[in-house]
């Protein structure tokens, strides 16, 4: 049974609580349902590839809208983790530990990347052609790849375990693409921050960022042609 209050809000969805250890991800009305049916196949493949990932167990519709049913895990996010123990050694081993775990299967089962990143651009933008011709000439690759790693998408519990979530965006391509999203996600994306002025918290995430990059041993030229089109492509995304 659905509760009044959901337990967290999202931008596509609301969870709440369903009862018997679970929760509901419960989708506004009108998202479209294929992408909610490509969420649940997604969560089972990552499930079945024995990712730590919560069980996904059913689509369900309430109320003129669409949820999905998963396995109810208990913790905090990496990012509030960090906020609240300032711990950057495990901030730090936590995000390249649990992405390497992902970045070793290798599938065509999931949406390419190519094709995630053109379906993100309006019809309407002029820019459409262009960007779909620079996505075209971007390497292909059948890496798993989660299409939305940060530290918001890992949730740490009891014992430091973690366990990974949202998988509406994930997706196949080579492990640069993967690597260069939470790169951007970490160097540019708006975190919500204490009393530090907002340039101490660009530079704070651009050397987290950085961070990252170096303990996965990946140079920064290895991303760079995919960092233009994951800045022009994410202002387009709801997710």
């Amino acid at each position: 049974m659905i509760k009044v209050k959901p337990i967290a809000v999202g931008n596509t969805a609301e969870v709440f609580d369903y009862g018997n250890k679970k929760v509901c991800k419960l989708f506004f009305e009108g998202y479209p349902l294929e992408a909610i049916n490509r969420e649940y196949t997604n969560a089972k493949l990552m499930k079945s590839l024995g990712l730590h990932v919560p069980k996904c167990h059913e689509i369900i519709q309430y109320d003129h809208r669409s949820g999905i049913i998963y396995e109810k895990v208990y913790g905090k996010t990496l990012l509030e983790y960090f906020f609240e123990t300032a711990d950057l050694h495990f901030l730090v081993h936590t995000l390249t530990h649990v992405h390497k775990k992902i970045l070793k299967h290798h599938t065509q089962n999931v949406l390419s990347y190519k094709t995630f990143l053109i379906q993100s651009i309006p019809d309407q933008d002029i820019q459409k052609s262009r960007l779909i011709n620079e996505i075209r000439h971007l390497p292909d690759g059948d890496t798993l790849c989660h299409g939305d790693y940060h530290p918001g998408n890992i949730l740490v519990g009891s014992n430091h375990k973690t366990t990974l979530i949202d998988f509406m965006n994930v997706c196949h391509g080579p492990w640069q693409y993967d690597i260069a999203r939470t790169y951007y996600l970490l160097a540019y994306a708006n975190v919500p921050r204490g009393s530090s002025s907002d340039s101490d918290s660009k530079s704070q995430q651009k050397d987290l960022a950085d961070l990252y990059l170096s303990k996965l041993n990946v140079s920064f030229k290895e991303i760079a042609p995919f960092l233009s089109i994951i800045d022009a492509c994410r202002s387009y995304e709801k997710a």
